[in-house]
């Protein structure tokens, strides 16, 4: 007998402990599930918010970038129209006048060029991010309104109704306010019940101001979840198309650098190039290039090569719309080969 009693108190236990876990189960399924509605009810105001606060770092971060590769170009861009004036004003100039004192004439550059360079692209268009508003100023205001609207609209069907004057003897009129109050709680079968009445008046109007407030709180996040977004992709094609531009923006930034470490190399060239024809004139009997003796003569033609491929790389356009001129790339080509050729012949020798 014991021990049947002991075997059905054990198979309660286990009842009691099955239904304490599947509660607990319950219980922690509603938990999760109410932890999700909690989620997805997010306002959609605040997403707007932190989409357009995403957006604006975005926007901060391409720009800082933008802005420090123009002042590194800038930097860059300065270093060059350096070397390109003094360039021109010492050994290019003295190049120049040699020439035309054994005879040589050409076309000479009364100024020194000023080379394209056009980093704006047009293309890249900047992105315009407006601050949000919840709306919920203007969401109260109307909703005031409203409430306001709705207790005049009961107040006139309760004087037109009952015979009354719209515009009471005395204020306030007390009876004439029970009058209004109890026609309204008639007006839901409780019969002629003041305070029915004022309860009916009352949680009508807060009902449609809520609704209201409600309706323009939430069109205003709509509105602003699809700005946001609309902004946000916009933003990301900004960046890309930034990006892009940067990676132009070095290949110029790289091609300033090599022009002016080039033309540095054309002054070492002309300087020398100027001492062997100052010195043919000093020591040679000849005044003019056909007098000249024949190794005077061929430096003098390889002084004329080295002005004329001077020239073309001071007055070559390096940039237009943010984009590497082909012919900014083709003059300095040429120019470093026509370099590395002078030196093999040179060495040869």
């Amino acid at each position: 007998m014991s021990e049947k009693l002991e075997a059905e108190e054990i198979v309660a236990q286990d009842v009691v402990t099955t239904d304490i876990n599947n509660s607990d189960e319950q219980d922690s399924q509603t938990t999760q599930e109410q932890t999700d509605v909690t989620k997805s009810k997010k306002k959609k105001h605040h997403i707007a918010v932190e989409k357009i606060e995403k957006v604006k770092e975005l926007s901060n971060e391409a720009q800082s970038i933008m802005e420090e590769c123009m002042k590194n170009i800038d930097e860059d861009l300065e270093k060059l129209h350096e070397q390109k004036a003094s360039l021109f004003d010492n050994s290019l100039n003295r190049s120049e006048l040699l020439l035309e004192k054994v005879g040589i004439e050409d076309e000479k550059l009364l100024e020194l060029p000023d080379s394209e360079v056009d980093l704006v692209n047009p293309e890249v268009e900047e992105v315009e991010i407006r601050d949000l508003s919840s709306g919920k100023v203007k969401a109260v205001f109307f909703s005031i309104i409203s409430g306001i609207i709705l207790l005049l609209a009961w107040c006139y069907a309760a004087v037109s109704q009952l015979g009354l004057s719209i515009v009471p003897e005395k204020i306030p009129d007390m009876e004439r306010i029970n009058k209004i109050l109890e026609w309204t709680s008639a007006q839901i079968g409780q019969g002629n019940n003041a305070n029915i009445g004022s309860a009916v008046v009352i949680i009508s109007v807060l009902f449609v101001m809520f609704v209201v407030y409600l309706v323009i709180v939430s069109t205003r996040a709509n509105s602003n979840l699809k700005i946001a977004t609309e902004t946000e992709e916009a933003i990301n094609t900004y960046c890309t198309k930034r990006e892009e531009c940067q990676k132009k923006m070095q290949l110029i930034r790289t091609h300033i650098q090599e022009t002016t470490k080039t033309l540095g190399e054309y002054g070492i060239l002309l300087d020398e190039q100027n001492a062997k024809i100052s010195r043919a004139l000093y020591f040679e009997d000849g005044e003019s290039y056909y007098e000249m003796h024949q190794l005077t003569k061929d430096e003098i033609d390889r002084t004329k090569q080295i002005v004329s491929s001077v020239k073309l790389l001071l007055s070559a356009p390096i940039a237009q719309s943010g984009i590497l001129t082909q012919s900014g790339i083709d003059t300095l080509t040429n120019a470093k080969e026509y370099i590395i050729s002078y030196l093999e012949k040179l060495y040869k020798r």
